[in-house]
């Protein structure tokens, strides 16, 4: 249970740098799969995948009702206590876990969508979303997702090689030891004694010590995914020359940084390199990206928490 929109606010200078003209949505993705209600504070965020369900309701012309509807558990003895608390009980709580069931109100046929209804607030507010809806891709040049995504299918592109303000390379590392290493410092850092990559202010001129992949890297993807900078390609073998950006620890001394190195990988197959979104650069970051909770049905919400 969480209380205020202006928590779901993202706090993040940075992030915002990151966008062009029109800046970044600056609430919370997760926004849309918080449950709530229009008179009340309080949200509750899912803990697990069990809440997603489409929407559909009967003042849609789709042919189609819900099936399934919201209810509480009414088997938590831990739902039923905090039920009968008051927002002043619930926000002196460290935490507090209620449970919802979806429950079908009708037989629902093998391979038959479960769905519910968010409530006419999300419907309308969906609506208008639609009707106003307009691309910044034209306005502000920014390239959309299904773009980046279909880069993909044109790898040897040397285009799509250089790293947008929308767009940056991954590479899957199969093997840590393989490669080259260059240790990438500041103009005036000192290199440890116990370093044993060769230094550099700026590898071909092209990766100095700020460059982001060295930030991307400290939150790469599982797989072994890391961000990488194409060098160049062989067309012929469909293969890369490519720099991966990585971090290793210079010794053992807990007090000294973390060194930004570079694993110079040649000959790396195309099936193994991605075009991705940069952070906060996606279409669900943009600043006119859909963004609203789902309604709890007036029945069941407490009255004491609006």
């Amino acid at each position: 249970t969480t209380f205020g929109e202006d928590m779901f606010q993202l706090n993040n200078e940075r992030a915002n740098e990151t966008m062009v003209g029109s800046k970044i949505n600056d609430q919370l993705l997760f926004l849309n799969y918080q449950f709530s209600h229009p008179q009340s504070s309080v949200y509750f965020f899912p803990i697990n995948h069990g809440y997603i369900f489409n929407h559909m309701s009967e003042r849609m012309d789709d042919g189609r009702t819900p099936n399934a509807e919201l209810r509480w558990a009414t088997w938590s003895k831990k739902s039923s206590y905090y039920l009968q608390r008051t927002l002043e009980d619930l926000e002196k709580e460290h935490y507090s876990t209620i449970v919802l069931d979806v429950v079908a109100t009708r037989s629902i046929e093998v391979d038959e969508e479960v769905l519910i209804d968010y409530g006419m607030e999300w419907e309308d507010a969906w609506k208008s979303h639609v009707e106003n809806w307009k691309s910044p891709c034209a306005e502000f040049g920014v390239i959309s997702s299904r773009m980046v995504k279909l880069m993909n299918s044109e790898k040897l592109n040397d285009e799509f090689h250089t790293w947008s303000d929308d767009h940056f390379t991954v590479c899957l590392v199969k093997n840590d030891e393989v490669g080259e290493f260059v240790h990438v410092i500041k103009d005036d850092e000192i290199v440890p004694p116990q370093s044993k990559h060769k230094a550099t202010t700026s590898f071909r001129g092209i990766i100095d010590w700020d460059h982001p992949g060295f930030e991307y890297s400290l939150v790469a993807q599982t797989r072994f995914r890391y961000p990488c900078i194409i060098l160049n390609a062989n067309k012929s073998n469909q293969r890369f020359n490519v720099a991966i950006f990585r971090f290793e620890m210079p010794s053992k001394i807990a007090e000294l940084p973390k060194a930004r190195i570079l694993q110079i990988h040649n000959g790396i197959s195309a099936n193994d390199v991605e075009f991705i979104n940069r952070p906060f650069r996606g279409d669900m970051h943009w600043k006119d990206a859909f963004r609203h909770p789902i309604k709890l049905p007036d029945e069941i919400f407490p009255p004491q928490w609006k």
